[in-house]
């Protein structure tokens, strides 16, 4: 018979039965996961806590306790308070601690219990909630003028009393409001260079806030050219050779060799970027086509060699369709078409160039994606080597299948919606002939696939105007090249001029401006001739006038201003007199009066520059006429001007500028 024993263990406040006390019958019962209660429970001991902390304020969360001895009853306690708790194994426990616990930021105990018999309290385990990390959500206001002391109110939440303002990564005076506003003070010192600061908040002990963008605006003079950087020389030799300094790394005495017909955009930074092109190269002995990809940073004036050679006529390195490595780079390649995407990434097309065989001087329809973050290009569709024919399917209708063919001298637009759109251009439709198009395309960018939107799948289309002013399904731009192009604020494209086929089917230089509705598939013939080599009127500088137009013209340089205007330099075309030659008139379209004012250049033709100080903007100021130039608008609304060609003619036989030219409009 068994035994039973009880003892009084007064010290820790519990009794034990104890079956067969001292019985040389008595027997042991092996125990299962979890310990059975028969037993003496387990001391529990707390080994870790993950997570390790929590956000105050945050809703109901689950921690995981690790350590030994836990059993089916073990109970998670936080300050003493029980938890709910669910057994996962002898050595892992989980509890739900509810969002009122975690209300407000502290130190608080975790300590882990097992019930009689045997049992007890773990040692204590310190568990920290941490104050909500701040974050900044905008600024007021969101841009500032250059060297002009400013104080701004960063909202967004999380802020507390000793907040403080990091600017450019260093601390400023700021003032707390309350949790959701804080002011900085940013001296005259702070903004004397325009283009973009960082503003960030830091709490104590927590990693800075991800930094929002404050634009500063140059004081430059409004309708004033500032020559910033380049040679002068424009009327003799090649142009000017490259100075490429090392691969990466910035410096004064960098700068890309003459060109044009590059391709060209701004980040969200505000560094300008410039890539291909044909021109010099670091030798300057003889133009050709370049891959080179050139940043330059407004705040310090400098420019930066960042990828491709320092060599002309390089072939294409394609790497695996779709994904990024260092070692991709497109072709050397001129007059491709391009966009830039919502995240600040640019993406190419086709041109003429170098394919992946070195082919010498080939029709392209490849496209790349750049990725400014990571410095790297990845081919994403189109053929590795040129002369490729279109593959239009189904109008209307996107597919896989479906690709420009091989071409040049496009002109490109990004819809509201992030979707890529190509007009025209020079190059190879459905039926195996190099001509001009009128073609019109759309790429999603998520789906990847191109669309046939509109215009002939044979090249040497004549254009349908339909009645000036009346926008009709039936109106079509004629096939041309080397147009120029901008998207307004409402999402509507508008095309301009360039080289090819007119209303009569005479094909030379244009000056026809249309605009084209996305939603309404219409195409609209705004203002200038239907008839090739129109002369420009230019009226009153200055003076808007319904009268005036720019003359016909190819390879001119664009831009939009912030008010919504279009803006267009120069080119290779006519001017006031009927001469044809190269241009560097000014010229700005108002979208509401639908009216063309001369802005400032010459209403003549191959005028020469006039530079001033390099740096110093000036009334008397003005790029000398050129075809081919690379127009960037920045975030500050400045316009730029890069390169080109001058003289008798546009291409090889002209002389390659690297000139660099800043306008506030």
């Amino acid at each position: 018979m068994h035994r039973i024993c009880l003892l009084v263990a007064a010290s820790v406040g519990y009794l034990l039965l104890l079956s067969g006390c001292g019985g040389s019958n008595s027997t042991s019962t092996s125990t299962s996961q979890p310990p059975s209660s028969s037993s003496a429970n387990p001391m529990p001991s707390i080994s870790s806590i993950t997570p390790g902390s929590l956000v105050a304020g945050s809703a109901s969360q689950t921690l995981t306790v690790s350590g030994s001895g836990f059993i089916a009853s073990t109970v998670v306690n936080l300050n003493g308070t029980a938890l709910a708790t669910t057994y996962v194994s002898a050595t892992s426990v989980t509890a739900t601690v509810p969002a009122l616990a975690i209300a407000a930021d502290g130190t608080e105990k975790i300590t882990v219990s097992n019930p009689l018999p045997g049992g007890g309290i773990s040692q204590a385990q310190s568990f920290t909630i941490t104050v909500p990390p701040p974050v900044v959500t905008s600024l007021s206001p969101q841009s500032v003028p250059q060297s002009a002391a400013v104080t701004i109110t960063v909202n967004g939440t999380g802020f507390e009393a000793n907040s403080v303002v990091l600017w450019n990564g260093s601390a400023r005076t700021t003032t707390f409001v309350n949790a959701t506003t804080l002011q900085v003070a940013l001296t005259a010192t702070d903004v004397q260079n325009f283009g973009t600061g960082q503003i960030s908040v830091a709490n104590p002990g927590l990693t800075p806030t991800t930094p929002i963008a404050l634009v500063i605006i140059a004081n430059t003079p409004t309708n004033e050219w500032t020559w910033i950087s380049g040679s002068t020389v424009s009327s003799v030799g090649l142009g000017p050779a490259g100075v490429y300094g090392t691969l990466g790394t910035e410096s004064a005495s960098n700068i890309p060799g003459g060109r044009g017909v590059a391709t060209g955009w701004a980040d969200s930074s505000g560094n300008l970027w410039i890539f291909g092109g044909f021109g010099l190269d670091a030798t300057g002995t003889k133009p050709g086509e370049l891959n080179d990809l050139w940043k330059f940073d407004p705040k310090s004036n400098q420019w930066t060699w960042m990828g491709g050679s320092n060599t002309i006529n390089v072939p294409g390195v394609y790497g695996t369709q779709g994904i990024a490595a260092a070692t991709n780079v497109p072709g050397a390649r001129q007059v491709a078409a391009n966009w830039a995407d919502a995240s600040g990434n640019f993406w190419i097309f086709g041109g003429a160039g170098y394919d992946a065989s070195g082919q010498f001087f080939t029709l392209l329809n490849d496209l790349w994606f750049f990725a400014p973050a990571s410095n790297t290009w990845t081919w994403m569709g189109g053929s590795k080597t040129g002369e490729a024919t279109g593959v239009y399917g189904t109008l209307g209708i996107p597919a896989a299948e479906n690709l420009p063919g091989a071409r040049e001298e496009s002109v490109a637009w990004t819809d509201t919606s992030g979707n890529f759109w190509m007009f025209s251009g020079w190059g190879w439709d459905s039926k195996t002939e190099t001509i001009d198009l009128n073609d019109l395309w759309k790429y999603n960018p998520r789906t990847q696939q191109w669309t046939w939107v509109g215009g002939s799948n044979v090249g040497g289309s004549s254009g349908i105007y339909g009645t000036l002013g009346t926008p009709n399904s039936a109106n079509w731009p004629g096939a041309r090249e080397g147009a120029s192009s901008w998207v307004d604020a409402n999402g509507s494209f508008w095309l301009f001029g360039g080289y090819g086929f007119d209303s009569m089917g005479n094909r030379s230089s244009l000056n026809d401006l249309w605009e084209f509705s996305p939603s309404a598939m219409e195409w609209n013939w705004v203002s200038g001739s239907n008839q090739v080599n129109a002369p420009g009127i230019y009226g009153l500088q200055g003076t808007s006038a319904a009268s005036n137009v720019p003359g016909a013209r190819k390879f001119a340089t664009t831009w939009k201003d912030n008010s919504g205007n279009l803006w267009l330099l120069g080119g290779n075309g006519y001017a006031a007199s009927g001469a044809s030659g190269e241009l560097n008139d000014l010229w700005t379209f108002n979208l509401a009066s639908k009216q063309w004012t001369w802005a400032g250049g010459s209403n003549q033709i191959n005028a020469s520059a006039t530079y001033g100080v390099e740096g110093a903007p000036g009334s008397a100021n003005v790029p000398g006429s050129r075809d081919a130039a690379i127009g960037i608008t920045d975030v500050s609304g400045n316009f730029w001007l890069f390169g080109g060609y001058t003289g008798s003619s546009s291409g090889p036989d002209s002389v390659s500028l690297n000139d660099l030219w800043r306008y506030q409009p």
